[in-house]
Formats: structure tokens, sequence, C-alpha cells
């Protein structure tokens, strides 16, 4: 995974075909020279997806636009989102304008501040 994308274009998220409400909550897309625009997601993990045998197949993202699905059998890519689940941490998710189901890159966001009493 890797995190070293630059903003480079912005096409506006009404052509694209995302709600206002989307867009009031999404960061710009990116993509460099003749790549396809990018889109992200952010929120938490609501599930992990297995197949029938039991094998990793990717995440369910909980997002304020509602749930989206990523598809991934790497094990590093099972590993974190593992982790980002147990953990209830929030997470971005970067992924390709004609592929939003298959995560280029994930940022781990700040964790949530500790439950005081």
């Amino acid at each position: 995974m890797k995190s070293h994308d630059v903003t480079r274009k912005f096409t506006p998220l009404k052509q694209q075909g995302i709600s206002d409400r989307a867009a009031a909550t999404r960061e710009p897309p990116h993509g460099k020279g003749g790549e396809e625009p990018r889109w992200c997601f952010t929120g938490k993990i609501a599930g992990l997806i297995f197949d029938r045998f039991g094998d990793f197949e990717g995440f369910v993202l909980d997002t304020e636009d509602g749930e989206r699905k990523f598809f991934s059998r790497e094990k590093e890519m099972e590993e974190l989102a593992e982790r980002a689940w147990r953990e209830r941490l929030r997470i971005t998710v970067w992924a390709e304008r004609d592929e939003p189901h298959r995560p280029l890159s994930i940022i781990v966001r700040e964790p949530p501040a500790p439950f005081g009493h």
C-alpha cells in the first residue's frame, strides 16, 4: 500500500455522479498524468468478508453515505482490515473510478480518543 498520491486534477464530483451530500464528505479524486481520477471513502470497517472456504475476500466499510464493499485477497490487506475492525479505527480507502471496489491504498486515520469515565 502506497500513500504518496499527490492531488493533480479535480473533476467536479457532480460530473462523476456523486450526490451533493457525498461531495461534501469526500476529498477530491487523485490522478497523475493520464491516470483515471481516484475516489476516497472514509469510515470504519463494519465487517470482514470471507468465502465459503473461510478465505479472506474483503471488507465492508461503513461510510456516511452507507456501506461499501472492497475486495482483496492479499494477506496484508486482511491483517490491516482485521486490525482496523477490531480497534474501530477510522480509515480512508482510495479506489480508481473504474474499479471502485478494489482498494488501491488505505490511510489509517487517528485513533479515537479513549472514553473517559
